[in-house]
Parts: structure tokens; sequence; C-alpha cells
């Protein structure tokens, strides 16, 4: 028992009706057909295929990296002590700027080495950059022209850490570096100590080669505070529209966040690295883009101070 010859459509093989599939995927096997051992159950399929998937978002995420990060850079590094205050609070006192330089480049083996030279060895990320380095438990990730990534101290500074926060916009680029070190009086308490902020570093680059930007006003605040309790929190609006928020001390089971905004010409950025503790681990990097004129209109519904 057939269909009806009546349901039967034939059409010329130049209709424009008939969706050709591209030549780089005609090969392509389907997932559930060739890439499946035999064997496997449905929640060991589905756990190959999350793995699948991940892998083939760090190799994007590594891409996507490159072609915002790579090349010469250079410009100036501005470090910042944390200091406490006879009140008991946080003053953040900036230290003498210094010339600074960066390096990006894809190397033989199709990683990006990183380097830096021009400031305290403590803040610096040399690193080498693969698919496998772009992942939530490393700290690593990347969204556009924004990144994060972050590096757990040697033991020299047990339990230490460091993390950065950077943008881009055309030949300009923003790096913002916290640097986290065991509170004294809790080194060494167990496996939920306190970290206090031990130094930051906001590091204003330029493409080699390309002028560096005229001087802007200092930054307004964050134009999409995230949610949650902000204390011990502590806002730095720093010259050329920069606004930093970033808890001055964490445990290191507690979740946060630390956000840095950015005017830089006609745009407006936030990046929001949110984290479910402080072990160098994230939770997300979200970032914000809007021009910087429909900033001032058009403000989130959410939005609730700065």
């Amino acid at each position: 028992m057939g269909c009806d010859d009546a349901w039967d459509t034939w059409m010329d093989a130049s209709s424009p009706d008939i969706a050709r599939v591209e030549a780089s995927e005609a090969d392509r096997a389907a997932f559930q057909q060739d890439d499946m051992e035999a064997g496997l159950d449905d929640m060991e399929l589905l756990e190959k295929y999350r793995r699948q998937q991940w892998e083939a978002n760090s190799r994007w995420q590594l891409n996507v990296f490159a072609q915002g990060q790579l090349g010469s850079w250079e410009g100036v590094c501005t470090p910042y002590a944390a200091e406490v205050s006879p009140s008991g609070g946080v003053e953040m006192l900036p230290q003498p700027s210094a010339p600074c330089s960066s390096h990006a480049a894809v190397e033989k083996n199709n990683a990006v080495e990183c380097s830096e030279t021009g400031h305290d060895a403590r803040l610096a990320l040399n690193m080498q950059l693969t698919p496998s380095s772009f992942d939530r438990e490393k700290g690593c990730m990347t969204v556009g022209t924004a990144y994060t990534m972050s590096r757990r101290l040697d033991a020299e500074a047990a339990g230490g850490l460091l993390i950065e926060v950077g943008l881009r916009e055309k030949a300009q680029r923003v790096r913002c570096k916290f640097l986290y070190l065991p509170d004294d009086e809790s080194r060494g308490s167990g496996p939920a100590q306190m970290l206090r902020l031990e130094k930051l570093a906001v590091v204003r680059e330029n493409v080699v080669g390309t002028a560096a930007p005229a001087a802007s006003p200092p930054g307004g605040g964050l134009y999409d505070p995230p949610p949650g309790d902000r204390t011990n929190y502590f806002s730095l609006y720093c010259e050329d529209g920069l606004t930093l928020v970033f808890p001055t001390t964490c445990a290191t089971d507690a979740a946060g966040f630390i956000s840095v905004d950015w005017t830089a010409g006609a745009m407006r950025y936030q990046a929001d690295r949110k984290f479910h503790q402080l072990d160098g681990s994230l939770a997300s990097l979200e970032l914000t883009e809007i021009s910087a004129a429909d900033a001032e209109t058009y403000l989130p519904d959410f939005n609730t101070g700065q």
C-alpha cells in the first residue's frame, strides 16, 4: 500500500524552493549515526554529546579571544594599594604609573602565547592559552571583545589569586587586575578562608603604532549593577570613563562578582565576572554593550543604583 501520486510534487533541480546542503556539511554524519559507539545508554549519550559541545565551544572561545586580543600593545599601568583606614574601612591608594607592554601571538600548535612586562610580577599573566584553557573551573572565558582569566598563585602566596578582566574598543584596550591574598588571621584556618584585596592595577593600552586616546572624565558608576549583597564591596571611579566594582574581602566559599564599566569613544561596555566561590573559577562572564549616548536614556528596568 503506497501514497497517492497526487501527493507528489516534482521540481526542477534549479528551483529556488530547493535548499542545497553546504559542501562542508555534506559528508558530516548526524550525531546519532556514526559518532557514538554501540552500547551507550541515553545518559551516556547525553554526557558525551555535552562534552563534544563544550569542546567545540572551547575551540570557538579561543578563536574569539585571538580575533580580539592578538598583537602588540603598549600603554600605562596604574597600580592601587588596598589600605585599611583608621575608621576600619578600605581605601584604594593610587601608586605611581609606569609604562607597560603586552603581546599575544598564535604559536605553531595553534595555542595563543600571552606575555607582558612593566609592572609587579605578581600581576603578570604570562601564559599559553589552548582550547582547554577556556573552562569555568579554570576561570577563563571570552564574550565578544571582553575576556576574563585567573591564576592561582604559587606556594609563595599559598591560596592567593589573580583575576583579570579586559575590554577592547577598536585600537584601545583596558585590563583590570585584582590580586587577592589570604587574610593573615584566616590563613590555614580551613577550606573557607577569607581573601583580601592586596593590590589592583588598571592597564590602559593601545595597539602599537596607533595614537593613545585623549584623556576623558572618570567613570560614573555601573550601567547595569548586578543584584546581590554588596557588603565589603568597593566602587573605584577612574579616569577615562572607567568604573570598577569589586569585593575588598570575600570568603572563598562565597558568591559574588567583579564588574568593569568602560566608556570608550561612542561606546559603553560593562563586563561582569560572576563567581559561585572566590577560588579562581567563574559562574559566567556577561557583557553589556550600548552606545554612550543611549546609555544616558535607556536604563535597565532593574537598575538599582551605582
